[in-house]
């Protein structure tokens, strides 16, 4: 590094594929029962020491979700991302819900919805 230049360091902290069983869905019938949801997660963090957000923590979070009634994913992963919030308010967080083979007139393999929240950093 040239002297006189501010090293720049960007990490991410990435969960991936947590599953949850939650009743999800618009229609009478996707409400009868549970079904299995994945969730994805991403949060800036740097390898600082007193900083860093412990994954099995934020895993344990979003665990309270499950068994949870939600109309749609968007609904889910603002739940989700409140979760996150309540618990580290400082972050910002991104998330995704994977609903697999939703209910559509046409083959469809999953539908995928992504929602930033949190403090800008």
């Amino acid at each position: 590094m040239e002297k006189g230049h501010a090293e720049e360091v960007e990490g991410v902290l990435a969960l991936e594929g947590l599953r949850l069983r939650v009743f999800l869905g618009a229609l009478p019938e996707e409400m009868a029962a549970p079904r299995s949801v994945e969730l994805d997660v991403r949060v800036p963090q740097l390898p600082e020491a007193g900083r860093m957000i412990d994954y099995a923590s934020v895993a344990e979070k979003l665990a309270e979700l499950e068994g949870g009634e939600f109309g749609y994913v968007e609904d889910l992963a603002a739940a989700a991302a409140d979760l996150l919030l309540a618990g580290w308010p400082s972050r910002r967080w991104t998330v995704s819900v994977v609903k697999h083979s939703p209910p559509v007139a046409v083959p469809l393999r999953m539908a995928r919805y992504t929602l930033r929240r949190g403090p800008l950093v």
